[in-house]
């Protein structure tokens, strides 16, 4: 999706980047080790010197001129690792700025539709109030016609009838009942009146029939052994009594078994209260009607979960946890499932290469401070050579200093190196979460593909049957 690709385009900069300060790393080293061979020619020379009396002179400016050429190439390597420490801090400077660019577009992208899917859902709240309204005003209708037929009151039949079937044509589904409805409208008086008396209730029944079948083809075992039964029964009202009650008490204990595999897939604490709460209760109803919530409880989880996950994230898992939470709420369903372990592993390949590189650059500074002290050791015997206490004494303490410094960089690189690795291992474990998580959206979609296809065979089975 979007978001895996900035993420992906964002560390491919990086690694374009981390292979830039890879080469100034290189650089370094090998400026390190001009040093260090120049130190060694000096510390050579500067030991003739100390060892041959008869041309002590010559030999002291000799050390002197290799000591200062030692140094000068010393500290020039020094200045290479500063120089490819600067190249890496500006990759991660120039990584950072990236990825706070596209988290700014996929923000904006995101907000607009969260504003979409709020405006969907509003939408969708104003047209289920108005059918409701309109159901209830149909009903009414119905009411009031039955009851003026009833009466002997012709007009107000007519007058009644004639809006409910109206009304009817365009909010009911059954085409049983939008038939005898629109029969009803194009006939005579007679036609109508019939409509009230029986047609109505008879296309109506016949309807309740056609969704009950249609329930039997898709349904459990149970739900199915239910609905043929409603089907058979002599009873009249059995069939309307099943849509109304029956089909949940029948579904009951497929319900349980759903909610019980709910639980154990360790779902969050909103949906974790929901099925319990259910499952306490044990009725029918309050089984049915963990899964009438069961999307707002996952809406909640979700979001508790990408706050926890921005918690302790790295930068691109942080980012996308970002967008997520701005987003619409498929947003952060898809983060938590599956784009928080794609991301993770982003965070740890990255962690990787910059531990890679800072590993490299330290054994490279290390290098250089090791070349720096034998530059130093090597003015120091060229002092000495020369008689000089004082200067002697001043390149033997710079020796130290740098000696020290050579051991605080080997122990970075150790740890740099010991932090790749453990990026490494903590990306590969992220990529395998990813390739599971996929694996597991995909047989999800496959049966709800295969649900699908069977409830639109039942639907057309029952659409045949009721146009025969």
């Amino acid at each position: 999706n979007a978001q895996a690709a900035r993420a992906t385009r964002a560390a491919n900069t990086a690694q374009s980047l981390a292979n830039t300060a890879a080469s100034a790393a290189r650089a370094a080293r090998d400026a390190a080790n001009s040093a260090a061979d120049h130190a060694e020619a000096a510390a050579k020379a500067a030991k003739a010197a100390a060892d041959g009396a008869v041309k002590a002179a010559d030999f002291a400016a000799t050390a002197t001129k290799w000591a200062n050429e030692s140094v000068t190439a010393a500290e020039a390597a020094v200045k290479a690792v500063q120089d490819a420490q600067a190249v890496e801090q500006a990759a991660r400077d120039s990584e950072a700025e990236k990825l706070a660019q596209d988290t700014e577009q996929s923000l904006a992208e995101a907000r607009e539709m969260a504003r979409m899917e709020a405006d969907d859902r509003e939408k969708a709240r104003k047209a289920t109030t108005q059918s409701d309204a309109l159901d209830a005003e149909t009903r009414d209708l119905i009411a009031k016609a039955e009851k003026a037929y009833a009466a002997g009151d012709t007009a107000q039949t007519l007058s009644a009838g004639r809006q409910a079937a109206m009304n009817l044509i365009s909010t009911t589904i059954g085409t049983w009942s939008r038939d005898a409805a629109e029969h009803a409208l194009a006939g005579a008086d007679e036609d109508l009146l019939a409509w009230v008396a029986a047609d109505r209730q008879i296309a109506q029944n016949q309807d309740d029939r056609e969704t009950v079948l249609a329930v039997a083809k898709v349904s459990t075992e149970l739900v199915a052994d239910a609905a043929q039964a409603a089907l058979l029964a002599t009873d009249t009202g059995a069939v309307g009594t099943f849509l109304t009650t029956g089909i949940t008490a029948a579904a009951a204990e497929d319900n349980r078994v759903a909610i019980l595999k709910v639980l154990n897939s360790s779902p969050g604490k909103a949906v974790s209260a929901s099925a319990q709460a259910a499952l306490d209760d044990g009725s029918p109803q309050a089984l049915h009607g963990f899964f009438a919530t069961y999307a707002d409880n996952v809406k909640e989880d979700d979001e508790a979960a990408v706050f926890t996950i921005l918690n302790t994230a790295g930068p691109y898992t942080k980012a996308a946890a970002q967008v997520a939470l701005e987003g619409p709420t498929w947003m952060r369903r898809d983060f938590v499932s599956t784009v928080c372990h794609r991301t993770a592993q982003l965070d740890y390949d990255a962690a990787t290469h910059v531990a890679a590189i800072r590993a490299s650059i330290a054994r490279a500074a290390k290098v250089a401070q090791d070349a720096q002290k034998d530059a130093y050791e090597a003015s120091k015997a060229a002092a000495d050579a020369r008689k000089a206490s004082t200067e002697a004494a001043k390149w033997a303490d710079k020796a130290k200093a740098s000696a020290a410094k050579a051991n605080d960089y080997a122990i970075e690189a150790d740890a740099n190196a010991d932090a790749a690795e453990k990026s490494a291992k903590d990306a590969q474990a992220s990529a395998d979460k990813a390739k599971a998580a996929a694996a597991s959206a995909r047989t999800a979609a496959r049966q709800a593909n295969y649900s699908a296809n069977q409830a639109v065979a039942s639907a057309a089975a029952a659409v045949a049957s009721a146009s025969q």
